[in-house]
Parts: structure tokens; C-alpha cells; sequence
């Protein structure tokens, strides 16, 4: 530091400020009168470049306690000289404006010269002193001349508020600072608990917003005044920076939706209620955009939404008091000292104003007043709706009574309507079921007259069969043989078609069936013919099943065997089939398993119904199509279901459940 003592020393003589005149009995010293100012556009001149003759003649005294340069993009350089007491003293140099990004003080004086930085643009630690404000240590030698340079740049509003401090006097100052910081932040904090509780007890979003609201202000004026870098995130100066413009926005969109809940302006001012949901939209995108935009640009979209939003709530306010509605009297009011208060604040954030008691608490007493006045307004609100609330149930009454008649009236003639509409759905419900009977009648019929006369075909074919070694034709033998066939065919359609009518028509006759032991049954006595197949028919029946059902044995026989029958049908020599009996959550469960061709996809939908049957398979139109939705007959008639599972190529699975009687 020995070249700057050497400039400083030699620099010519300019145009001075009053010089401070240190003196243990002095506590505080506003330094505004006793500044030199130096504008450097370039924001690159150094300590050096400031301690030559051009820079030195360049410096302005200033002539007001708290010089205030609203936004610029130049860095500032602040001389201060002091003459020394006569003995050493020790000083504390603050600078109350603490949104400053960069703030580097330069002591220099005939014994030597220091440098200590700081600003909002690095961690709370790095501070020389651990305070809200921007605090420097000075110590001033005895009879001696010592100056300070203070380089300050800034993206915010530049304010140059200076004092310097007896170390004690400081602490006392800082003492009284920080009880009237914590009365006002724990009257916030009361604000936000006592909404929240009252939001819980009426569920009313109005509070739920205000408290949002309450919250957006009360921590605007934290980073405002240094507090929320100091306690809440000192380590995150983008943030700290960021979160101003942030506030404001999502403070302003908050607000807007408090005054559409509070003002009811659905009901009150329908126009501005649209207005308000734009405003709305306008500062919750406002506040995502602070998040990525430049600082000055968001800053100034804030100020801008700050000063718009609250007016578009006083109109709609002013619209719904002429309306009638009470509660916007203390709303209206409200707004105007919410608005002299912002506005005191975004001027001293500009740099407009400078930092008196009007503008820097201009916001706290504002909000403070628009907590009492909202909270009364709240109240009022109540007992707004209490009394609507009375006058609705009043004309309900009213309006119930003299509805009464009329609809007694009415129901009369539904009733008649309803006896009417009944006796037509009987006579429609019965034609139904005479027509149902006709149907299955008219099946039953057909299926009858089909089969004698192809009993009488078989009885002359045998006989003519019996009687044909008299017979030299062989193809006479052929044709009659091929007639035997067609004719069982015939009669095995026509017997199952006459049991899908008869189970629609009578059901079952429910009686217990043992359905393992009918299943064992069934099973040996299809053992022949696998065997003649080649096919291996395994049965597996669990011990201790429960497996008594209500219904008819014969039915449930000719289910088994039809699925049984189609197995072995459908496997080839070599393959298996496997029956399997168990039980569980009131059911049992049959299980007939084959591994054959397998089942197409795309056919197991049509599988049941009647007359269906499975294309390019071998088998294809030797069955009736019918023996399936037999099987779904018979088991839905029980009260059951039967499923089918199948992987074309590695067999099929058809099983059944049924509920167990006395479950």
C-alpha cells in the first residue's frame, strides 16, 4: 500500500468537503455534508486510478446527509477526511442501505492503509462485521488526517446513507433498532398464526389469502431491511437479491385473490372480478419471470405491479361499496394506506426519496394499519353473512311454504302417473313373458317333429343294415351307413337344443351333488376311452374339499362330460388331460385341463354360444356347436360362471366354479 500513501500525498489540492472532526465526545456523525463524490461509467477504476490528479479533481462535495443516485450502471467513489483526536479512537462506519452489491472501504492514513469489502453479493460471512447493514471497523490515529474511499456499485437504487459511529453508541442504537424489529415482525408473525387459526375454524379462503399476503410483505421488508440475509439465507445471495421483486409479485397476486374472496366481487363487481383474475395471472407469471430475468428489468416489472394491482383492487372495492356491501368500507380504506405506503417504499427503492422515517417504515405502518383495518373488515364480513345468511333461510321459509301446495299437487299426479305407468309395465311385462313361453315353445316344437321322423329314417336303415348280406351292393351299404350318421347328428342336436329349453324354461331341481365323488365317477368312466386314444386322463382331487352343491347331478354330469369329452376330442395320442377338484372362499372349483391344438384367440369370446364352433381345427363341423353353451346354461343356472383359457398350440384350461350350498 506504500505507492497509494505516496499519491495520496502527493495529489494537488481540489475542491474539498468539510472534513469530520473526530472527538470522543461525538457518538454519531452523519456523513452526507462531508462527502466527495466520483462517478467512474466504466465501474474498472482502481484505488490507483482514483488517487491521480484527473480522478482527484473530479471528485464533488455533496451537500445532502444521505445522497441518493437511483438506478445506474456507474460505480461510486465516496471521500470522507477526518481529523484525528488527540488520542487514537476506534469508529464504526455504516452504510444503512443494504441491498448494495458491492461496497469495498479503503482506510489511509500517514501510518498505513487497509481494505475491507463486502455487499449483498457474496455470503452473509464474509462481512467484516456480522450486521444487517453494511458495517466497517475504522480506526482513526491520534492529530493525524485519515480518508476514506468508498466504492459502491450497485444493480439496485444507489443510496449513499453514511454514519459513522462511537462503537458504544452504535450498540445502543442497534439495541432499540432491534426490539422495535422484533415487536414488528412478531406482530407478522401473531398476524399470520391468528389468520391461519381463524382460516382452520371458518374455512373462508379469504383468510387463507391474506395470510399469504401478510406473509409476501412481511418478508419483503426482511430482504428490504437486511434481515432475512441475516437470519433466513445468508448464504445465498441470488436469492436474497431475487426474492424482493419475487415478493412484491407473488405479494400483488395474493392480494388479488384476497380481494376477489374478501369483496365477493362475483356477486358485487362482476367486471372487476375478471379484472382482478387478470391481475392475478399478470403477477403470479411476474413472479416466475423474476426468477430468470435481470435484476433491473424485474425490479422495475415489481414496481410497476406494486403500484397497479392494488389500484384495481381499491376500484373493485369502491364498486362493491357502492353495491351495498359493508365490509369494503374498511377494505377501501385500507388499499389508500397500503398505497401511500407502498408507494413511499418503491420510491425510496428507485432512489426518489431518501431513507427518513417516512420511507423506510412508510411500509411497515402501512401494513401494520392494514392488518387492524382488514381484521376489522373480517369481522364485519361476518356478521355480513350471518345476516344474509338469516334473510336466505327467512325467504327459504317463505318460499317453501308457499311451494308447499304446489307440490303436494304434484306428487298426486305423479302418483297417478306412476300407478298408471306401472299397470302398463305389468301388461307389457306379461305380453313379454307369453311371448318368451311362445319362443321357447315354438324350439321345443321344432326339436320334437325334427326327431320322429328321423327315429323312423334309423329304425327302416338298420333293419335294411341287418338284412344286407342278402345284398350284393356294396354301395347301397356305404349310403345308408353315411344316412345312420347324419341321422345320430340330427338327434343330438335336436335333444341338446330341447335341453337349452328346458333349462330356460324349469331351471334346475337343486339338490345336494357330491361333486368330487361325481367327478370320480365321470372321470373312470372315460378312462376306456382315452386309453383307446392314447391319451393319459389324470384326476386330482384335494383332500378335504368342501364340495357340496345345491343342484341337479344329472346336469352337472352332462357338463362334465362334455367338457371331458371335448379334451380328449381335441388332444392328440400322446397328450394328457387332467381334472382337477378344489376348493376355496366358498367355491369349488373344477379344473379340466388338455394339452391339444389349443383354443384361437380371437374365437374364446364366441366360445359359449350356441351353434358356434371352432374354425380349422380337425374336428371342425363333426359337433353340434351346442355342447358349450350347454355347459354355460347348466352352470349359470347354478349360480356360477365357467372361464376358458387357452394358448393356440399348447392346449386349454376350462374351469368352473360353483358356490358350495350352506355358504
Amino acid at each position: 500500500m506504500l505507492p497509494l500513501l505516496m499519491l495520496m500525498m502527493t495529489a494537488p489540492p481540489v475542491a474539498e468537503a468539510p472534513r469530520v472532526q473526530l472527538s470522543s465526545l461525538m457518538e454519531h456523525r452523519k456523513l452526507g455534508s462531508h462527502m466527495a463524490l466520483l462517478e467512474d461509467p466504466s465501474a474498472r477504476m482502481t484505488l490507483e486510478d482514483v488517487l491521480t490528479a484527473p480522478a482527484q479533481s473530479r471528485f464533488n462535495p455533496v451537500h445532502d446527509d444521505e445522497p441518493r443516485l437511483a438506478h445506474t450502471r456507474s460505480a461510486y467513489w465516496v471521500r470522507v477526511e477526518m481529523d484525528g483526536d488527540s488520542s487514537p479512537t476506534h469508529w464504526m462506519l455504516e452504510l444503512s442501505y443494504p441491498l448494495h452489491d458491492h461496497v469495498d472501504v479503503f482506510v489511509l492514513s500517514p501510518s498505513g492503509a487497509s481494505v475491507q469489502r463486502a455487499g449483498d453479493a457474496f455470503p452473509f460471512a464474509l462481512r467484516p462485521m456480522k450486521h444487517r447493514h453494511f458495517v466497517f471497523p475504522i480506526n482513526a490515529d491520534a492529530n493525524v488526517r485519515t480518508t476514506l474511499y468508498v466504492r459502491v456499485q450497485t444493480r439496485s437504487a444507489m443510496q449513499l446513507a453514511m454514519t459513522l459511529w462511537r462503537p458504544d453508541a452504535m450498540v445502543r442504537a442497534d439495541h432499540e433498532a432491534q426490539l422495535g424489529l422484533g415487536i414488528y415482525y412478531g406482530l407478522f408473525i401473531t398476524m399470520v398464526l391468528f389468520n391461519m387459526l381463524l382460516f382452520l375454524t371458518a374455512r373462508d379462503r379469504s383468510y387463507a389469502w391474506f395470510v399469504l399476503f401478510v406473509m409476501c410483505v412481511g418478508l419483503l421488508d426482511a430482504g428490504v431491511s437486511g434481515v432475512a440475509f441475516e437470519y433466513l439465507w445468508p448464504e445465498s445471495p441470488w436469492w436474497n437479491k431475487t426474492s424482493i421483486p419475487f415478493m412484491v409479485m407473488l405479494g400483488a397476486a395474493s392480494a388479488c385473490m384476497f380481494s376477489r374472496a374478501y369483496l365477493s366481487t362475483r356477486i358485487y363487481a362482476p367486471t372487476h372480478h375478471v379484472a382482478l383474475a387478470w391481475a392475478t395471472g399478470w403477477s403470479a407469471l411476474g413472479a416466475l419471470a423474476t426468477l430468470v430475468i435481470e435484476y433491473r428489468m424485474s425490479l422495475a416489472l415489481a414496481v410497476f405491479t406494486a403500484g397497479t394491482a392494488p389500484v384495481v383492487s381499491l376500484f373493485a372495492g369502491r364498486r362493491a361499496l357502492a353495491a351495498g356491501y359493508e365490509p369494503a368500507g374498511y377494505f377501501v380504506v385500507s388499499i389508500l394506506l397500503l398505497l401511500a405506503g407502498i408507494g413511499l417504499f418503491a420510491l425510496r427503492l428507485l432512489g426518489f426519496f431518501p431513507g427518513n422515517l417516512a420511507t423506510q417504515y412508510g411500509l411497515q405502518l402501512g401494513s401494520v394499519a392494514v392488518f387492524f383495518l382488514f381484521s376489522m373488515g373480517l369481522g364485519q364480513r361476518i356478521k355480513t353473512a350471518e345476516r344474509a345468511r338469516a334473510r336466505a333461510q327467512e325467504q327459504a321459509l317463505d318460499a317453501q311454504r308457499s311451494e308447499r301446495e304446489k307440490v303436494e299437487a304434484l306428487n298426486a299426479q305423479l302418483e297417478n302417473r306412476v300407478v298408471e305407468r306401472t299397470h302398463e309395465l305389468a301388461a307389457t311385462n306379461a305380453e313379454l313373458a307369453q311371448l318368451n313361453a311362445r319362443k321357447d315353445e315354438l324350439v321345443a316344437t321344432v326339436s320334437h317333429d325334427f326327431r320322429s321322423p328321423l327315429t323312423v329314417i334309423r329304425q327302416n336303415v338298420q333293419t335294411i343294415l341287418r338284412d344286407l348280406q342278402l345284398m350284393d351292393h356294396s354301395d347301397l351299404r356305404e349310403l345308408l351307413q353315411a344316412i345312420v350318421r347324419q341321422e345320430a347328428r340330427l338327434t343330438g342336436m335336436c335333444t341338446k337344443l330341447l335341453d337349452l329349453a328346458r333349462l330356460k324354461q324349469r331351471g334346475v331341481e337343486p339338490r345336494p351333488v357330491d361333486v368330487p365323488a361325481l367327478t370320480r365317477a365321470m372321470v373312470d368312466g372315460f378312462m376306456s376311452q382315452a386309453r383307446n386314444a392314447g391319451v393319459t386322463l389324470r384326476q386330482d382331487i384335494a383332500d378335504g374339499v368342501k364340495a357340496t352343491v345345491s343342484g341337479d347331478p344329472d346336469r352337472l354330469e352332462q357338463v362334465l362330460q362334455n367338457l371331458v369329452d371335448n379334451a380328449l376330442k381335441f388332444t392328440p395320442s400322446g397328450g394328457h388331460v387332467g381334472v382337477v377338484v378344489s376348493g376355496q372362499d366358498g367355491l369349488v372349483r373344477i379344473r379340466i385341463t388338455d394339452s391339444g391344438c389349443g383354443i384361437p384367440t380371437e374365437a374364446i369370446p364366441r366360445l359359449f354360444d350356441p351353434f358356434f364352433q371352432v374354425p380349422s381345427t380337425t374336428h371342425a363341423g363333426q359337433g353340434s356347436g351346442l355342447g358349450l353353451a350347454i355347459v354355460k346354461a347348466v352352470v349359470d343356472a347354478h349360480g356360477g360362471r365357467v372361464m376358458v383359457a387357452s394358448t393356440p398350440g399348447a392346449g386349454a384350461t376350462f374351469t368352473v366354479e360353483l358356490p358350495v350350498s350352506g355358504v
